[in-house]
C-alpha cells in the first residue's frame, strides 16, 4: 500500500483516501499479459470505488457523527449503525477508522497490519516473474489450462487483497504461485515432447509440423542445440525429400552412381536422415551387387579363354565385394586348377624336350616338380625314373669309353659287356646315346681279341705282371695280352725293385717291353 493523504473539511471530519497499491510492472517495450491486463481493470475500479466512498464519507457527516444525546444520558450502547460498521470492516479498516475518530491504533497492530501486506506484495511479486518466465516459454502453447487455473486463483487473491482481508490473499497467491512453479516444472516436459513430436514429423516427411514443434522447443528452450538443429532439418526437409525421391526414381531404372549422387547430396543438406542413411546404404549395397555379378562374369569368360591371370584378377575383385561368395571362391579354385594343370603340361614338355636333347638329369628333374604338383602323376613318375635310368647309363657309358684301359681287367670287362646289354635294351634311345653304346661295342671287341706282347729282361730279374702272371727271370719272352693298361715288377737281390707300366695297344705297337733291375743297393 502507499501513503493515505487525508483532508479536513468544514465539518471537522477527516476525509480518508483510497489505499494505493501498485502490482504490476511497467514495460514499455512489451504488451502487458491477460493476467496484467485484468489486474490493471481491477486496481481501476478500486480507485473508482474509493472515489465514491469517500464522497459519502464527505456528504453524510451527520450519519456518521456520534448520538450526543445518547451519550449526555449515560447510554453505554453503541448505536445500532456504529454496531454493524464494526462487525462488516476489516482489521485494518477499523484501525483507520478509529484512527480518523481520534483513536489511537496500537503499533503492534499497525505493524502486523503492514507486514501482512508487504507479504502479500511480495507473493504478487513472485508471481508476475513467474509468469514473466512462462510467457517466455511459450506457455500459451502447451500449458493454457494449468495457466488459466492460476489465472483465476491470482484474481480471487486480488479480490481478498481489495477487502485487505490479507490472509485468505496470501493464500490464494500463494496457491497461484504454486500452480505457476508447477506449470514452470512441466516445461522440461512440454520441450521434450516438442522434440520428440519434431522429430518424428521429420521421420513422417511433415516439414511443416516439424517447424512448429522444433520452434515450440526452441521458444522453451532457446538454449538448445537440440531444438536449434531440429528447427535446422525441418527447414530442409522439403528438398531432402525430394532429392530421395529422385533418388528413388534412379534406382529404378537402374542409374546407381546418379542415385548414390542424389542420396549423398541429401545428407549433405542433413546428415541425420535416417531415411537418406538406410538409401544410401541400399544403393550402396546394389552397387556392390552389381560389380560383384560384373566381376564373376568376368572371370569366368577369362576361364573359358584360359586367359588365367585375368580370371584370376575377376574373382578376387568379386572376393573383394563380397568376401564369403562361394561363386568367387569356387572360381578361383578353377583357376587355380587350370593354372597348376599348364604348369605340369609345361613340366611334361620341357622334360620330354630335355630327354630328346639327352639332359636326362634335368629331364628328370622337370618330373620330380610336376610331382610337387600332383603326386598322382602317373607320367611324371614314370618319366622320372626313365630320366634318372639314362642319365646312370649315359654316366657309365662316357666314362668307360674315356678310361679303355680298364677294359684289360676281367671285372671291368664284364662291367663294360653288361653295360652294353642295358644300353642296347634301350628303345628308341637318342642319337648321341645309341653312338655311345656302338661305340662301346667296338671298343669291348677290340678288348677281347688278345695282342702278343714281347718283354725284354737281364736273365737275373724275377719279372712279374700284377694281375696277369708271374713269369720269372729271362732275357726275351712272349706273351699274350688284351689291349689295355698293365704294370709290371722287376726285383733281384743286391739291387733296387723296378715298375712299370705298359699299354698293350690293338694294333701291337708298343712292342718290345724292357723290364730290368739295374740301380744296385
Amino acid at each position: 500500500m502507499t501513503d493515505r493523504k487525508t483532508e479536513k473539511p468544514d465539518d471537522g471530519f477527516e476525509t480518508i483516501a483510497p489505499a494505493e497499491v501498485v502490482l504490476t510492472r511497467e514495460d514499455p517495450q512489451e504488451a502487458p499479459s491477460p493476467l496484467v491486463r485484468r489486474r490493471l481493470l481491477t486496481w481501476a475500479g478500486v480507485v473508482v470505488l474509493g472515489l465514491l466512498v469517500g464522497g459519502l464519507i464527505a456528504v453524510l457527516p451527520s450519519a456518521l457523527r456520534p448520538d450526543l444525546e445518547s451519550i449526555a444520558a449515560g447510554s453505554e450502547e453503541p448505536p445500532a449503525s456504529a454496531r454493524e460498521r464494526d462487525r462488516s470492516s476489516g482489521p485494518a479498516q477499523r484501525a483507520r477508522e478509529e484512527e480518523d475518530e481520534g483513536e489511537p491504533v496500537a503499533p503492534y497492530q499497525q505493524s502486523r497490519l503492514e507486514r501482512e501486506r508487504r507479504a502479500v506484495e511480495d507473493l504478487i511479486t513472485r508471481l508476475l516473474d513467474l509468469q514473466d518466465e512462462l510467457e517466455a516459454k511459450a506457455v500459451e502453447q502447451w500449458g493454457v489450462e494449468e495457466l488459466a487455473s492460476a489465472q483465476m486463483l491470482a484474481d480471487a487473491g486480488d479480490e481478498a487483497f481489495l477487502e485487505e482481508q490479507f490472509d485468505t490473499a496470501r493464500d490464494r497467491y500463494e496457491s497461484a504461485v504454486e500452480s505457476l512453479e508447477t506449470l514452470r516444472g512441466q516445461a522440461q516436459g512440454a520441450y521434450e515432447d516438442a522434440l520428440a513430436r519434431g522429430g518424428q514429423a521429420i521421420e513422417d516427411g511433415e516439414a511443416t509440423r516439424a517447424r512448429e514443434a522444433y520452434t515450440l522447443a526452441a521458444a522453451i528452450r532457446p538454449d538448445s542445440g537440440s531444438a536449434q538443429s531440429g528447427l535446422a532439418r525441418a527447414q530442409v526437409l522439403d528438398e531432402v525429400l525430394a532429392k530421395l525421391r529422385e533418388a528413388e526414381r534412379r534406382m529404378g531404372s537402374g542409374e546407381l552412381e546418379a542415385a548414390k549422387a542424389d542420396i549423398e547430396a541429401a545428407l549433405a543438406l542433413d546428415p541425420d536422415t535416417t531415411r537418406a542413411q538406410q538409401a544410401l546404404t541400399e544403393v550402396r549395397a546394389a552397387i556392390r551387387a552389381r560389380d560383384f555379378n560384373t566381376a564373376l562374369s568376368r572371370g569366368y569368360a577369362a576361364l573359358a579363354d584360359n586367359r588365367l591371370d585375368a580370371a584370376r584378377s575377376a574373382f578376387r575383385d568379386a572376393l573383394n565385394l563380397r568376401s564369403d561368395a562361394s561363386e568367387a571362391r569356387e572360381g578361383l579354385q578353377l583357376v587355380e586348377q587350370a593354372s597348376t594343370d599348364r604348369r605340369i603340361d609345361d613340366l611334361r614338355r620341357e622334360a620330354e624336350r630335355l630327354l630328346a636333347a639327352e639332359k636326362w638329369s634335368q629331364a628328370a628333374e622337370r618330373y620330380a616338380e610336376a610331382l610337387e604338383l600332383d603326386s598322382t602323376l602317373s607320367f611324371a613318375r614314370r618319366g622320372r625314373s626313365e630320366a634318372l635310368r639314362l642319365a646312370d647309363l649315359d654316366e657309365r657309358l662316357q666314362e668307360t669309353l674315356e678310361h679303355p684301359d680298364r677294359l684289360s681287367e676281367d671285372v671291368v670287362l664284364a662291367r663294360a659287356r653288361e653295360l652294353l646289354d642295358q644300353g642296347r635294351a634301350v628303345p628308341d634311345p637318342a642319337p648321341g646315346f645309341a653312338a655311345r653304346v656302338n661305340e662301346l661295342d667296338e671298343l669291348l671287341q677290340i678288348a677281347a681279341e688278345p695282342v702278343t706282347v714281347r718283354l725284354r729282361s737281364d736273365g737275373a730279374t724275377e719279372v712279374t705282371i700284377l694281375r696277369v702272371a708271374r713269369l720269372g727271370s729271362f732275357e726275351e719272352r712272349s706273351i699274350e695280352l688284351r689291349p689295355g693298361l698293365y704294370t709290371a715288377t722287376g726285383s733281384r737281390p743286391g739291387f733296387r725293385d723296378v715298375r712299370l707300366e705298359f699299354r698293350v695297344a690293338a694294333d701291337g705297337s708298343g712292342n718290345p717291353v724292357v723290364i730290368r733291375t739295374e740301380e744296385r743297393i
